[in-house]
């Protein structure tokens, strides 16, 4: 028994000194005390615990982990044990290991607030949000001056799209002193997809007042005012991006960056071509693949984009789909989009094979591209949101074509075609504008196909207002300076006419004062504007034209959509056929209606087609009751001829590289 007590009290001496050198910071020497105690006395807690938390300290996880797991052993009914060797295992990068570890301790003391995080964070890392945000959720319980779960949570709930508790969380963080750029970026990216514009510009301003290399937020800024109308910032902003993390890697800021030219009405086509065409040259030059179409087989196209979804680009795409002969042609869709909708589905009935790509590298979508064979692979997305020309520089198609989507060249030399017309894109259009062949479809490059819920025509407006209404529902970035110039000149010439403007970051009470006050130059009073801002269902907003007499269509980036929209409503659509394609696409749309008369080829023949318009009301009454009728047997809405001349020029492009 004396020689147990002595042993004991060696221990405990020795015990002692390995704390005394910890004290005065000779970790080496504790751990080489505390080893052979640990050798000498196998059974001792304390001396395992100690051991296991000084190798910890020196990073030597795996020795840590031998000693915790020695101290479970010898007790199994300490919290701090579990933790310890749930906190090494994660160190060692072995999740799934550490989870059972955490929950014990947390089952032994439920109060845990180091064991409750933890295991939060492993399984959001699974994907197990819903846990993961009640256990996140109990720290902010526990540890009520910690930001760090606020900062958890809202990144999950950010990625869950569940924009309003998002935010809460961040506010919160931020309300507890936590002062770092990625979380006032990502703050100012929330009230940026809720339209809170000031509230956007205010915490992405603040990301870059703590780090000023922030590409991120350099791109999310110019994201909010290119939606906001403030073309020249975005540009600004993009370039900064750009210049802090350029292509390929941060691909997507580049892309913004052309697609934010577009708009601009102060640069040349020239300038925005070589602007694309430098940006193709950083991918370099492709290899070349031989490998042609097979004649025993039907020819494979498949299409690639983000928007086969709900979206403009897949509402235009479905008629081609639809009406695709199925003998002749195997279609493939590679969808770059995160979560699949009905659209999507609707999309995916009409392909042979629908295959999702979004979480799928460059490369590896490439190797699938080159293992189904296909034939001519379509980008439908160009430098829009979301595009994969990473994908196309790649080559993984021996014809490769951009369509739809996008109102300018790639730049990308693997990109061979482009579909336009002849009113989009004339004849004399430079080749030097391009990186890729333009093919003009014989009877116009877009098809519509009007929505099934469509509201029927209703009755002027003007006749029951007593004046003409001008509208456009068109994108607020169109919207630019030389836009709101020439329609303010418009009501000046028509001094009774009002205007309606309606786009989503018109919601936001900045930006109907931005735009207000943009008319308000010109001596345009703000009571002869409405401003309106988006509506829940696709029929509201196509209801919302029974409330305008006239469509006014942007310039130099002119609507798609909204044109053909104000033309199914009985709304006549003027616009200003401009000097690159983007400007050129309300010609293109109008002429396959039969309506070149509303096409000005000035800004003074613009002003006089919609004030001749406004000042013949009866005309207007009128032509609304025939409009639709026009549009529906026009080339525009022929869904059938469109697919086929689709097609011939898919054989035409196949025949052309077949013959070198």
């Amino acid at each position: 028994m004396r020689a147990l007590i002595d042993m004991a009290n060696d221990t405990f001496s020795r015990l002692k000194q390995v704390k005394d050198l910890l004290a005065v910071n000779d970790p080496v020497a504790a751990q080489r005390l505390c080893e052979q105690i640990c050798s000498s006395d196998k059974m001792n807690l304390e001396a395992h615990f100690l051991l296991g938390g000084i190798c910890a300290s020196r990073g030597q996880f795996e020795q840590a982990e031998t000693r915790f797991t020695q101290a479970v052993v010898l007790n199994p009914n300490i919290a701090e044990s579990y933790y310890n060797l749930g906190l090494c295992q994660l160190n060692q990068g072995k999740p799934q290991q550490a989870e059972p570890n955490f929950r014990t301790a947390l089952r032994l003391n439920p109060r845990y607030t180091a064991a409750c995080y933890n295991l939060a964070a492993i399984l959001e890392s699974r994907g197990n949000l819903e846990e993961a945000t009640a256990l996140f959720q109990n720290v902010t319980q526990l540890a009520p001056a910690d930001a760090s779960p606020h900062l958890r949570l809202g990144v999950i709930h950010q990625n869950l799209n569940q924009l309003e508790p998002a935010g809460i969380h961040y506010e919160r963080a931020i309300a507890l002193g936590t002062r770092d750029s990625d979380l006032f970026l990502n703050l100012g990216v929330v009230r940026l997809q809720q339209q809170r514009y000031p509230a956007a510009l205010e915490h992405l301003t603040q990301a870059l007042h703590l780090n000023p290399q922030h590409a991120k937020a350099h791109y999310n800024l110019g994201t909010a005012y290119l939606q906001m109308g403030r073309i020249v910032e975005a540009i600004r902003c993009f370039e900064q991006a750009v210049a802090i993390a350029p292509a390929p890697a941060f691909a997507e800021a580049h892309s913004s960056l052309l697609c934010a030219l577009n708009y601009s009405a102060d640069l040349d086509p020239a300038s925005i071509s070589v602007a694309h065409l430098e940006w193709g040259k950083r991918y370099g030059v492709p290899p070349q693949r031989e490998m042609l179409a097979s004649s025993q087989r039907r020819l494979r196209i498949g299409y690639v984009s983000p928007d086969l979804r709900e979206h403009a680009v897949a509402t235009f795409l479905l008629p081609l789909l639809e009406h695709h002969d199925k003998n002749a042609f195997e279609i493939f869709c590679y969808a770059n989009v995160a979560v699949p909708d009905a659209m999507t589905q609707r999309i995916q009935q009409q392909a042979d094979v629908m295959r999702n790509i979004y979480a799928v590298s460059d490369e590896l979508a490439a190797a699938m591209i080159c293992d189904d064979g296909i034939d001519i692979l379509v980008d439908l997305a160009g430098h829009t949101a979301g595009n994969r020309l990473g994908l196309f520089a790649l080559k993984p198609a021996p014809v490769q074509l951009t369509y739809l989507g996008y109102p300018n060249t790639t730049g990308l030399e693997a990109m061979d075609y482009r579909f336009t017309d002849a009113h989009a894109d004339p004849v004399d259009t430079g080749r030097s504008l391009h990186s890729e062949t333009l093919v003009r479809l014989p009877h116009g490059f877009l098809c519509y196909r009007p929505p099934e819920d469509a509201p029927l025509v209703g009755e002027l407006p003007a006749l029951q207002a007593g004046h003409a209404t001008f509208g456009s529902f068109n994108n607020l970035a169109k919207v630019t300076p030389q836009v709101i110039a020439l329609w303010a000149q418009l009501l000046g010439r028509v001094p009774s006419a009002h205007l309606l403007l309606k786009a989503k970051p018109l919601a936001d009470a900045a930006v109907q004062a931005q735009v207000l006050a943009g008319f308000a130059e010109h001596g345009i009073a703000a009571e002869r504007i409405a401003l309106l801002g988006a509506v829940p269902a696709a029929a509201q907003h196509m209801a919302m034209y029974g409330q305008v007499d006239i469509a006014l269509d942007p310039f130099p980036y002119n609507g798609t959509t909204t044109t053909c929209e104000a033309l199914w409503m009985g709304v006549p659509v003027i616009t200003l056929a401009g000097d690159r394609h983007a400007a050129r696409v309300g010609a293109s749309l109008l002429a396959q209606v039969g309506q070149n008369e509303w096409v000005a080829k000035s800004a003074d023949e613009y002003l006089e087609i919609a004030a001749m318009l406004a000042g013949d009301l009866a005309g207007l009454a009128k032509l609304r009751g025939v409009l639709r009728e026009r549009l529906r047997k026009s080339p525009l809405c022929d869904e059938k001829r469109f697919a086929r001349d689709v097609e011939d020029a898919y054989r035409q492009m196949l025949e052309k590289k077949a013959n070198g």
